[in-house]
Formats: structure tokens, sequence, C-alpha cells
């Protein structure tokens, strides 16, 4: 299991995971870099049969974070 630590917090995934998809998403403002950077559109998940669906996130080339929200701010998805 590999683990990262961010702080206080321990996030753990399984040796499964993996990126499914990276597309370059253009320019969009970084709230952890403080400023304007190129972002990529990632779809990452658990390797394999799982009970949980990917996750897709803003991956800011600088910071490789998703902080394209202010504070307070939320993404909503449309279920297709």
């Amino acid at each position: 299991m590999a683990c990262e630590h961010y702080g206080n917090l321990t996030i753990c995934r399984p040796n499964s995971w993996k990126v499914f998809s990276r597309k370059p998403a253009g320019v969009k403002w970084c709230f952890s870099c403080r400023r304007h950077l190129p972002h990529d559109w990632i779809v990452h998940g658990e390797d394999g049969i799982t009970y949980y669906d990917p996750i897709a996130r803003y991956d800011c080339t600088q910071c490789h974070q998703d902080h394209t929200l202010g504070f307070g701010m939320v993404r909503e998805w449309e279920e297709l």
C-alpha cells in the first residue's frame, strides 16, 4: 500500500492505483501557487475490479494538486 503525507494527513492507496487518462485542460488559476498555470485533466483510480469509481480532477503542473476552487466553492458533476 502506498501512503502520501500532507502535514497531519496521511492518505493510503492500494498499489494498483493508476492514472487512466491525462489531457491538457488549459491555463487555470491555482490558489495554492497563486498564479495562472497550465493544468491537466486526469482520471485516476484503482486498477481492476473495485467498489469505488475512478476520480476525475484538475492537476496543476507545478504543485500537482487540484487547487482550482476558492474557499467555499464546490464543483458539481452531472450524471451522464
